[in-house]
């Protein structure tokens, strides 16, 4: 009796769909890992006069020893770090894949991704475990470490983004979406915004003349964007930027995300003196004090190469475009002080052609600490009609709260700007006192 392919092949190999290219043909593609500008006429030459003095009636050497000595050299591998080469990347899956499949191996990996996977971990009989994407595909660290420590891999593959599998780069010359525009202002829904807080509070009614109110806020806000204009919103930071086309290299605080936020304001009427007569009354009684105090941390800022002459020529606009950080830098070196609120010697300027690898928000702001004060004395004439006399304090101590510092770090030719990360105003007035008298009937 004949054998159908079922009685030979496994289940799970006939479930599996063919590997499909769709047909590309006068389209850029930028799905397949594909370069879709072909290499120059003199580079091409070169490779032809190089491939026609290869011996391609020998085998290689196995190892490729040259090959890889100038890899290290070219990409900076350390010799500690190995190198594995095979033709293709479905190659190295499989030999890898392979090397690990023992029974009971699972092999981890972020979804949506190249779909090679988890085909070739099917083919060889490895359990795949597939974490998926954020809904703008940036990579779940959280849930990436979880799944790591559930399922206990034998192998990893943290190719993400998979296609394409570099930084959007803009080549020298490159024109731009429509010529027929110097400048086009995109606004659109396509942002998500989330928020995570815990309120508190407590209150003491009025009694015995006291009366108090205390409130915490510990929040945490994110987005890809928390406005649409440079001033409107009264943000810290200009909200407009080049990165329509990529929203997912916006997600990050909130321009309004403030972590912690405490206020407590008091009224305190002396009881004492309620009982006398006389002048005494008029003198001790009728007193009033009142506070508020806040306390609240800073806003998130992003440190910026925008005034790039080499990066606006070559991506058309540098507005909003973030530096880089350089190797092993802190991306919040915040010093403290109006002169350089912040260490720039921890970001360079933006490689030409590409964004700036900093993200968004990651230096914080001067918080806020504000105490007002007012002084109250009242003086019955009648039942019905009384003086006040009001003394009120605004920033009583004098605080100087600073404003945001400038976050432009860099100048036209890639110089450290004079004025990066000084700050020349102050978010609060200085101490300001004011008296009034009023008529109560």
């Amino acid at each position: 009796m004949a054998k159908k392919p079922e009685d030979i092949i496994r289940g799970e190999i006939l479930a599996l769909k063919a590997y499909h290219v769709p047909d590309a043909t006068g389209l850029v593609k930028l799905d397949a890992m594909e370069n879709p500008y072909r290499l120059p006429e003199p580079v091409r030459g070169e490779l032809g006069a190089v491939a026609g003095e290869a011996e391609i009636n020998r085998y290689p050497d196995p190892g490729a020893q040259r090959l890889k000595a100038r890899l290290r050299a070219v990409l900076g591998v350390p010799e500690s770090a190995a190198l594995l080469l095979g033709n293709g990347s479905d190659e190295i899956i499989q030999m890898l894949t392979l090397a690990v499949a023992r029974p009971g191996a699972v092999v981890l990996g972020v979804e949506p991704a190249f779909v090679m996977f988890r085909m070739i971990a099917t083919l060889c009989g490895v359990r795949f475990a597939g974490v998926p994407l954020r809904p703008d595909f940036s990579l779940d660290t959280d849930a990436m470490l979880a799944a790591i420590q559930a399922e206990q891999p034998a192998l990893v593959f943290i190719a993400w983004p998979n296609n394409p599998t570099g930084p959007k780069f803009f080549p020298e010359g490159s024109s731009l979406i429509n010529p027929n525009f110097g400048e086009m202002r995109l606004q659109s829904t396509q942002g998500n915004s989330y928020y995570h807080g815990l309120a508190l509070s407590a209150q003491k009614r009025l009694s015995r003349g006291v009366q108090f109110q205390v409130s915490y806020n510990y929040s945490h806000a994110m987005d890809q964007g928390s406005g649409v204009t440079s001033t409107g919103e009264a943000l810290p930071q200009s909200q407009r930027g080049i990165y329509h086309w990529d929203t997912y290299l916006k997600r990050g605080p909130a321009a309004f995300d403030i972590k912690h936020n405490f206020v407590t304001n008091f009224s305190y009427e002396p009881t004492f003196g309620q009982n006398m007569t006389g002048a005494a009354r008029h003198i001790v009684g009728g007193w009033q004090f009142n506070g508020i105090l806040t306390l609240t941390s800073g806003n998130p800022l992003s440190v910026l190469d925008e005034s790039s002459e080499v990066q606006i020529d070559q991506i058309g606009d540098a507005e909003g475009v973030r530096a880089n950080l350089i190797p092993g830098g802190n991306n919040n070196p915040v010093l403290g002080g109006p002169d350089r609120y912040y260490d720039v010697s921890q970001f360079a300027p933006s490689t030409p052609g590409f964004f700036g690898n900093v993200g968004p928000g990651t230096v914080r702001s001067p918080g806020l600490a504000a105490f007002d004060l007012s002084l109250f004395k009242n003086f019955a004439i009648t039942e019905n009609n009384s003086f006040q006399f009001r003394a009120e304090f605004f920033n009583i101590l004098n605080r100087a709260n600073f404003h945001t510092p400038e976050m432009v770090a860099f100048g036209p030719e890639g110089e450290v700007s004079p004025s990066a990360g000084k700050i020349t105003r102050t978010r609060t007035a200085n101490r300001q006192i004011q008296f009034a008298l009023k008529y109560i009937f």
